[in-house]
């Protein structure tokens, strides 16, 4: 009968080791329960942030025909503009956590808000502030995932999160595609409204209250 060589085994060893660090590094961001919440509310925002990008936005500017030569020039356009408002203003003005995920929050809910109004002219200022969101959501939500989560964790935490993130992105799309072709552009916006108000808006506020809740309990102990 062989016997397994010692190199085998520690290489079994190491994936083994490896493996069984990857799981509890996957599963330690959900088990802390004051940022369950924010999860929520950070993979909601990525998921309509992802599907505006890739299939609404370009909907939408078909559905206010948009000639297509005219829509880079309007996404550039807003870019730049988002650039310069985010340096002058937002960078500069917000700068707690706090008021960090409330930016995001309200300016979503405007954003998608105006979406649904179906008029062009409010479309196109609608998409300056969706840029504003867009470019502000993952820098404004990770480093506060990041201060929760024990930095041996950290890195195979913050992968979970964005496959979470990823997954509903997929499983989404299904629906919103499917809605598209049967309900219409300014539909979806509504629906994504809605949801957005529904799921996001509680667990921000459920995450802000247990926040302050750990820090006033550390300040007292």
């Amino acid at each position: 009968m062989t016997q397994e060589s010692p190199d085998v085994k520690s290489r079994k060893t190491r994936l083994y080791e490896y493996m069984t660090n990857t799981k509890e590094g996957f599963f330690h961001i959900f088990q802390a329960k004051t940022i369950r919440p924010l999860i929520v509310f950070g993979c909601t925002l990525s998921v309509l942030m992802w599907l505006s990008i890739e299939y609404i936005n370009e909907a939408a500017m078909i559905n206010y025909r948009i000639q297509p030569e005219y829509r880079g020039l309007l996404i550039a356009a807003a870019k730049v503009l988002a650039l310069v408002v985010l340096n002058v203003i937002v960078i500069r003005k917000i700068n707690s956590d706090e008021h960090k995920l409330l930016y995001l929050l309200f300016m979503t809910i405007g954003v998608f808000g105006l979406y649904s109004v179906g008029i062009k002219s409010i479309f196109l200022v609608a998409f300056l502030g969706f840029n504003l969101v867009s470019s502000t959501n993952s820098s404004f939500i990770r480093p506060i995932l990041h201060d929760h989560i024990d930095s041996k964790w950290r890195a195979t935490s913050i992968s979970a999160y964005s496959f979470v993130s990823n997954l509903a992105q997929a499983i989404a799309s299904i629906g919103v595609g499917f809605m598209l072709q049967k309900q219409g552009v300014i539909f979806v916006q509504r629906a994504l409204l809605v949801l957005f108000i529904v799921v996001s808006v509680p667990a921000l506020f459920t995450y802000l209250t247990r926040s302050k809740n750990n820090k006033a309990f550390k300040y007292f102990h």
